[in-house]
């Protein structure tokens, strides 16, 4: 903090000013001019005074109002975050907000991770290492070799009738 600053907060706690650093030129002091001036400070603290408190109170009862509003309304499930955003926007109500709502696509919740633990990390390995078991007697091809040893045919087409087949049993559909 400046010299300056501090000698002028200095000034509004009543305290004497800090000594000039040597070679500063010196500011005057000025008292106030007028009485209206001198009763500024003191007045009553802002958060202390009841005319604050009471607009604060009610302002604080509308927001949440107007947040129970959007995330009760039927249009919000599934879009809390999207309704989150718009609630951050202090000039839409909230029927605004849940007219554009129902105009958006319901997200679904990334898929949960597993519990935890030791268990549920043995799940998920026995699951895995029965996948590849799977897969393997299925081609008969422990050499990944793309043509499963075989001679004749194409390695991109062996290669993509595998990854097809892998696409399929997760649902996913090849794009052209």
């Amino acid at each position: 903090m400046t010299e300056r600053f501090a000698n002028f907060q200095a000034r509004l706690e009543g305290r004497p000013a800090l000594p000039a650093a040597p070679g500063a030129t010196e500011i005057p002091v000025t008292e106030p001019e007028n009485e209206e001036d001198q009763n500024m400070a003191d007045e009553t603290p802002l958060a202390e005074r009841e005319d604050y408190q009471a607009g604060h109170a009610a302002g604080m009862s509308a927001a949440l109002a107007r947040m129970t509003a959007v995330f009760g309304h039927e249009a919000a499930q599934g879009r809390e975050a999207t309704a989150m955003k718009m609630l951050c926007k202090p000039n839409m109500s909230a029927e605004d907000i849940t007219d554009l709502l129902a105009d958006y696509p319901v997200t679904t919740p990334a898929a949960e991770a597993p519990a935890a633990g030791a268990d549920a990390t043995e799940a998920a390995e026995a699951a895995a290492r029965a996948e590849m078991r799977d897969a393997i007697s299925e081609t008969q091809n422990s050499d990944i070799v793309p043509t499963g040893g075989k001679s004749g045919g194409s390695a991109k087409a062996a290669t993509d009738g595998v990854w097809d087949r892998a696409n399929a049993a997760v649902g996913r559909v090849k794009k052209d």
